[in-house]
């Protein structure tokens, strides 16, 4: 899977812009504040829809422009295909090969994108919401079902609450209506806690032996945990079991006037051993954590998917030190279409930059580094890692 062209109208500081990558590696260079964040953005929005920076899509078009556009030609499975999200001020639109895709739940899992950047360090320190949407945006790409799932659970978690909160202010209940939505409720949390549960459990085969090749720590591990579900039972138990707390407990969430169990309330922790590296790791240590949580990814994506995602790295050598970054390097294998951002070309290995596409940006302008000029600067590296 890797991007063969891109094209971006009207999109942040982009009036018109088109790039060409190479299938391996590609990596962006400019000062900070130039647009190159913007290129990862536009390609994250390519995959999941929406931006990993914003949640108004409205900030994406550029000042005094009524829309814009950002559209690649894709090779997945071996095959070309045309991806196009549009956005205006009355919506969002995206297509598939020219043709308009009504539901997104049948465009997202088309083109898959793991990305890894400085706004990643709140995986960790941030409320648990954010590392619930984590999980459902990645779960999204490996499987659209989810995401019809997680749609669904909004829309009845919505209608449950609204329906305690009557009840509570003095509206009649009517137990067979209470009965199908808890029934209904109770489905989806049991489907959405297994599916959460496996693939921190997937992560975990590759999370530990990451961290430790790439930052000395040995025992990495993910540890979910959920306000229901105490045990991984099969799902007719669970379902059975999380009923009979609701009905146990049901008089307590008409008095709350909100669901107070279910997977609206899980989190997942990153543990170093049997510390949780919230309070015990250093800054470092969380970086490298979250990192090394995108690199088990890709392993997760080749299994599911059967081939790896776009990988994209935004400021990753500015994230950590000369020897870590090298470490990460051997991770990053020539069958996985890798962009990077950086500030300084000689924060990047000689090596990678001698095999790699390289683009200059400056002033919302792009241009491809000509191959003489890659060569100058793995020269040029090869004297500053001597001397």
């Amino acid at each position: 899977m890797y991007i063969k062209k891109l094209i971006l109208k009207n999109y942040r500081n982009y009036d018109n812009l088109e790039l060409k990558f190479n299938q391996n590696l590609n990596i962006i260079i400019g000062n900070n504040a130039q647009g190159k964040t913007n290129i990862l953005e536009s390609i994250y929005l390519l995959g999941i829809t929406r931006s990993f920076l914003t949640t108004n899509d409205k900030n994406l078009i550029k000042m005094g422009c009524n829309n814009c556009k950002v559209k690649a030609s894709v090779l997945v499975m071996n095959r070309s295909k045309n991806l196009e999200v549009i956005i205006s001020e009355i919506g969002k639109k995206v297509k598939i090969d020219n043709k308009e895709v009504s539901k997104f739940s049948d465009y997202v899992a088309k083109f898959n994108i793991v990305i890894f950047g400085p706004h990643d360090l709140k995986l960790i320190k941030d409320i648990p919401n954010v590392r619930r949407h984590f999980l459902d945006v990645e779960l999204s790409q490996l499987d659209t079902m989810y995401l019809r799932k997680i749609k669904e659970f909004n829309i009845v978690l919505k209608n449950r609450n609204e329906y305690l909160k009557y009840v509570k202010l003095g509206g009649k209940c009517n137990l067979n209506y209470l009965n199908i939505i808890n029934e209904k409720y109770a489905s989806l949390c049991v489907y959405i806690y297994f599916k959460r549960k496996e693939f921190i459990d997937k992560i975990n085969k590759y999370i530990a032996d990451i961290y430790e090749k790439t930052g000395n720590y040995k025992g990495l591990n993910l540890r979910y945990s959920s306000n229901v579900f105490l045990e991984y039972d099969n799902e007719d138990d669970l379902k059975a079991k999380f009923l009979k707390k609701i009905n146990d407990n049901i008089n307590k969430e008409i008095n709350y006037g909100s669901s107070i169990l279910g997977v609206r309330r899980d989190d997942f922790s990153f543990y170093l051993g049997d510390k949780n590296l919230i309070n015990y790791g250093s800054q470092g240590q969380q970086k490298l954590a979250i990192l090394s949580l995108k690199l088990a990814e890709i392993g997760i994506f080749k299994e599911v998917k059967g081939e790896n995602p776009i990988l994209l790295l935004d400021d990753l050598f500015g994230e950590l030190d000369i020897k870590k970054r090298n470490s990460v390097i051997r991770y990053i294998s020539n069958d996985i279409q890798t962009i990077i951002t950086t500030t300084d070309v000689n924060r990047i290995d000689k090596k990678l930059v001698s095999n790699s596409k390289i683009f200059k940006i400056s002033n919302g302008k792009v241009e491809e580094e000509k191959k003489w000029m890659n060569m100058l600067v793995s020269i040029m590296m090869h004297l500053i890692f001597k001397y």
